[in-house]
């Protein structure tokens, strides 16, 4: 993933130069598009990646699990007019990213809907659709795409990372999502701390690395430190914050 940022980037910063001296402010104009498009097939490369890691398919013909019409029938709640959904053969917390302020993809596990009932499988769906709702388009995108990019150095990076996170107010979005299910979910701060837990201590919600994609994550990653959060509280902070006491 390096190579691919790196590429792209000096070839945005060619094309600007060039566009520069050979059009003027014209020719910067039409170089600021294309580098755009740059841009943009750079975020979804990064994208791609982490799929690909996390072996994720989408959600197509039958839904048996009736996960995606659940997810469906409450999207416009939550401002949302299209939704995919995905599922991941890899160990994963639930990820969410979007494709435009009113379109984006939800990705669980694949075992996940056999370890809840009805009722925790409708507070999954408002979960996961009120933190897309409450996530940027482009922050976490280029976020991660810093995380692949510089994966052997993030003793290095991440402390920058991580402070990025706290400018941008990345924390703070996760606990307005938190408190935002339990209101859209009409359910009482016990039941919505409680299931924050049951999802936290689920095995396949605990993973080492998601290769770039922990800044899609709902969940407060397992190994998160200090100077590495990845913009996502710590679990007792949110807990506190719907229950206001740690269980």
């Amino acid at each position: 993933m390096t190579q691919v940022w790196v590429f792209f980037v000096s070839l945005t910063l060619v094309l600007l130069f060039i566009g520069f001296q050979f059009g003027g402010r014209r020719g910067l104009f039409i170089s600021f598009l294309i580098s755009l498009v740059l841009i943009y097939a750079t975020l979804h490369r990064g994208l791609a990646l982490f799929k690909k890691h996390l072996n994720v398919k989408e959600q197509r013909g039958n839904d048996t699990a009736g996960f995606l019409k659940q997810l469906q029938t409450i999207k416009q709640n939550f401002g949302m007019r299209s939704i995919q959904l995905h599922y991941s053969y890899q160990p994963s917390p639930p990820l969410v990213w979007k494709n435009s302020p009113e379109s984006g993809h939800v990705m669980i596990h694949r075992d996940l809907l056999n370890h809840l009932n009805e009722t925790e499988k409708n507070i999954l769906a408002h979960f996961v659709l009120a933190h897309l709702h409450e996530r940027s388009f482009l922050i976490p995108r280029i976020l991660s795409i810093f995380e692949q990019g510089f994966w052997g150095l993030n003793y290095l990076i991440a402390p920058i990372a991580t402070i990025l996170t706290q400018v941008l107010r990345i924390p703070a979005t996760l606990l307005k999502a938190d408190l935002r299910t339990m209101q859209s979910a009409n359910i009482s701060a016990f039941e919505m701390g409680y299931f924050m837990q049951k999802l936290h201590n689920l095995s396949f919600h605990k993973t080492g690395s998601l290769k770039g994609g922990e800044f899609f994550s709902t969940l407060t990653l397992a190994k998160r430190k200090f100077w590495l959060t990845h913009g996502q509280p710590q679990l007792k902070t949110r807990l506190i914050n719907v229950m206001g006491f740690v269980p």
